[in-house]
């Protein structure tokens, strides 16, 4: 079996790191998601989110070119790998950022239009229309460990099939 050598997209602004796990690891520009293997880059991806603010934006904010992605995460193993928890999400919207409000001449809490009922209803649309798992971990380091495990565990199972 050849050794696994997983793709970090060039885009991730904070990368994770797989050398603690001893496999090698390559910057390249990933067409769907945010990690994949060299080999399978149209078979598996992993897409990760920091927080519930990333989540939030793209489900609604930016929409459109999620949607994109989850259309292409179709046809493959897909996850979306949060770095946080789940109970994140029901407590939405502790935790959103400020933004600076010029007329206010302060920081205040961002305007929402979608509420947690939304969200959850968003994401079990997208697992159902497209098969994309969403994973949430309680900090970095474990969305980075389950990430080179759903890696792993998908290039054993395939590089013994062949």
């Amino acid at each position: 079996m050849n050794k696994m050598t997983i793709v970090q997209d060039t885009r991730e602004k904070k990368p994770w790191s797989f050398e603690f796990f001893g496999v090698e690891q390559i910057r390249e520009t990933v067409k769907t998601g945010d990690y994949t293997i060299v080999g399978y880059e149209n078979q598996i991806t992993v897409d990760r989110k920091q927080s519930i603010g990333e989540l939030y934006q793209n489900l609604f904010k930016d929409y459109t070119r999620f949607k994109k992605e989850m259309e292409r995460m179709e046809c493959m193993e897909s996850y979306v790998l949060c770095e946080f928890p789940y109970s994140d999400i029901l407590n939405f919207p502790d935790g959103m950022p400020l933004v600076w409000c010029s007329k206010a001449k302060k920081k205040i809490p961002l305007k929402l239009h979608f509420g947690v009922e939304h969200i959850i209803k968003k994401i079990e649309t997208i697992t159902d229309r497209y098969g994309v798992e969403f994973i949430y971990c309680d900090n970095r380091r474990e969305a980075e460990l389950a990430a080179y495990n759903i890696l792993k565990e998908f290039y054993e199972k395939t590089e013994a099939c062949n």
